[in-house]
């Protein structure tokens, strides 16, 4: 866990040890209570907070912040709180509050939180470990929330944003903005770093990842819709430019380098000029290109 430090906090740090620990007030929710505070938050037209932080932290300022953004955030939001010790915190939440909780200008350091639409679909406030420590900063949020609740203020449009997709069940994650759906039900996203095309399966991502791509492109509830094979990667002989050949998963291929996973599991990124041609042109079949 990531916490600021300096000789002149010493004492701070330790006086709070024998406190250690968060306590959740009455009211907030956890991660996998999503749906109800979801629809809490529609009822009481409130929007979403989602708060980062380790509930077992010995920081006193880290514990300090926390209840801060417990307390302020709570006038005009509904609370989530994301233990940011799970292996896979993001497999319950939209790919809009992985991305709220992760853009550069919310920097690593916990607590951290983000403030969404009751449907987790459009960012309305994000406040890193700084601004959760910044009076200013709540009465800013305050100001921003009640201004899109009221319809004062349109909120930026997840299309206008490059979007972190993180893929289930591991820590990794694509970045880039959402272009569409293609015949297939394959998500097709301009990729953030190089601005070219990646072509994903949906169930590569987590489930609410392929719930809200499915969202974008106006075509809620229609899981049951796709080819039941369609987006099932398969494990494939891949010849190398030396002859060798072995068995792996396509994952992507962008900006000239396939990523392959193996059969344990484990994934590992190539130049494409790496394998055979017969092994490059099925790469660029699968990504669409």
């Amino acid at each position: 866990m990531i916490c600021f430090r300096s000789l002149g906090l010493i004492t701070a740090l330790l006086s709070s040890s024998a406190d250690a620990g968060i306590d959740l007030p009455r009211g907030v929710y956890l991660f996998d209570q999503i749906e109800e505070a979801s629809a809490e938050a529609e009822k009481e037209e409130k929007a979403l907070a989602f708060i980062l932080s380790d509930p077992d932290t010995t920081c006193g300022l880290c514990i300090g912040a926390t209840e801060l953004a417990f307390e302020k955030l709570k006038a005009h939001s509904v609370i989530v709180f994301i233990n940011s010790e799970l292996t896979n915190p993001w497999d319950h939440v939209s790919p809009m509050v992985v991305t709220g909780l992760s853009e550069p200008q919310v920097g690593h350091n916990i607590p951290k939180a983000v403030v969404t639409s009751p449907d987790m679909s459009e960012i309305w406030f994000q406040m890193g470990y700084t601004k959760l420590k910044n009076e200013d900063s709540y009465r800013d949020a305050r100001k921003q929330v009640n201004a899109i609740l009221k319809g004062e203020e349109e909120p930026e449009s997840p299309a206008d944003r490059a979007i972190y997709w993180p893929l289930k069940g591991k820590d990794l994650h694509y970045t880039g903005s959402f272009v569409g759906l293609d015949e297939s039900g394959k998500l097709r996203l301009k990729m953030q770093k190089d601005g070219k095309l990646a072509t994903i399966p949906l169930d590569r991502l987590t489930p609410q990842s392929a719930v809200f791509a499915r969202k974008l492109a106006g075509k809620e509830g229609n899981s049951d819709s796709e080819p039941a094979s369609a987006d099932e990667p398969e494990l494939e002989s891949w010849t190398g430019s030396n002859g060798k050949t072995l068995q792996a998963r396509f994952i992507r291929l962008v900006d000239d380098k396939v990523t392959l996973e193996m059969e344990d599991g484990k994934t590992y990124t190539l130049p494409l000029d790496r394998l055979a041609e017969s092994s490059r042109e099925r790469a660029r079949e699968l990504a669409g290109e």
